[in-house]
């Protein structure tokens, strides 16, 4: 029972902890994304018209609107240099994601009425020593030329220089790779028209609400994709997915390991009781109500030490998730300062079909051994 109740313990513990860390990169993730995305079915790139946009900033479950033109860039700052990946954004794309609460140094203005200011990611700002005190250093930006190239390397790419003016800390894979500009710096840089968007990014009143981007592709038609946060992220969630599920079967075989004490015991105790199983057997129990007789005994055994074992991992992950005991190495810095926790029913659920049937399989040889010791 000791054994098993470790088992089911740990069982939920680790899952729960599991699944605060998905948790946890879900949201950060999805924090610098919308809800919905539109994209060109065809193209890299896209006129928006007014026609689609009003079309699209109208419906009912809209509640902002965002043109994006997003772009892979060399930036250089000082004597430092790396690749990077530029999202031209226009002024209400803070409305449409959560990165204004991520920001860790500076603000979220990104032009006025002299210059232009890009927003970079934390990675990117560190990897490049980028100080916000210091007004005069900028940013270098090259860009590729679309069209055919010159003599030299720099014929090839379009250049220009901007102000850095803030610092956000959303998600490594971001951090790393992400610098906001405003639009008009793209369309300078691009020697692009007005309107010149890759995507269009939607914040919706109701989420939940999964009809709506079935009416926004039937709107748009068959040369544009609309995403939600979940195809967007279809490969974060399906990996995700296959590490727990990993991680969920590795637990169970060492549940099945622990279960081999709970064999030992079993046969123990009918090596001790043979006298007794005799004795039931002379009092009108046949072979078959001895092989049930244990099954029924080791598997109650099985699930009252896993529900033993259960409840107390359940404690232990309620008293993490609201006073964080337990904190991670290295605290402040991480976004939190002690393991997630969350705890899902599928699991409990799981867990319970688990601990019966490694109770019932356990039970299996020492019931079978009972049978026989009535020859």
């Amino acid at each position: 029972m000791l054994a098993m109740a470790c088992g089911a313990g740990a069982l939920i513990i680790i899952l729960s902890t599991f699944n605060g860390f998905e948790n946890l990169s879900t949201s950060l993730q999805e924090s610098f994304q919308p809800d919905l995305t539109i994209s060109s079915g065809r193209n890299k790139h896209f006129i928006i018209s007014p026609e689609i946009w009003n079309t699209v900033a109208t419906h009912k479950n809209v509640s902002a609107l965002s043109m994006v033109y997003e772009d892979k860039v060399y930036i250089k700052y000082r004597d430092k240099d790396i690749l990077a990946t530029m999202k031209g954004v226009d002024g209400f794309y803070f409305r449409t994601n959560a990165v204004r609460d991520y920001m860790v140094a500076g603000d979220t203005i990104l032009e006025n009425e002299n210059y232009s200011f890009a927003i970079v990611g934390m990675g990117l700002a560190q990897k490049l020593g980028i100080n916000l005190n210091n007004q005069f250093e900028q940013i270098e930006v090259f860009s590729p030329k679309t069209g055919l190239g010159g003599t030299t390397m720099l014929d090839n790419f379009e250049r220009s220089f901007i102000t850095p003016g803030g610092v956000f800390s959303v998600y490594q894979e971001y951090d790393d790779k992400y610098i906001l500009v405003p639009l008009s710096f793209i369309y300078y840089l691009k020697s692009l028209d007005e309107n010149h968007i890759t995507s269009l990014e939607i914040k919706l009143k109701n989420p939940s609400e999964k009809s709506t981007q079935r009416e926004i592709e039937t709107i748009l038609g068959k040369g544009f994709n609309v995403k939600n946060k979940l195809e967007l992220n279809a490969t974060f969630y399906k990996i995700s997915q296959i590490e727990k599920m990993i991680t969920f079967f590795i637990l169970v075989f060492v549940l099945i390991i622990l279960s081999f004490n709970f064999i030992g015991s079993l046969t123990m105790h009918i090596m001790e009781k043979e006298a007794d199983i005799s004795m039931l057997h002379y009092l009108g129990l046949k072979s078959n109500d001895i092989f049930k007789l244990y099954m029924i005994y080791g598997i109650l055994q099985g699930m009252l030490g896993g529900l033993i074992g259960l409840a107390l991992g359940l404690i232990i992950c309620i008293v993490q998730y609201y006073f964080g005991i337990i904190s991670l190495p290295g605290s402040g810095t991480f976004v939190i300062q002690a393991y997630p926790v969350m705890i899902y029913w599928s699991d409990l659920a799981f867990i319970l079909i688990i601990l019966f049937a490694v109770s019932a399989l356990a039970s299996v040889f020492p019931a079978l051994k009972a049978k026989k010791s009535l020859g």
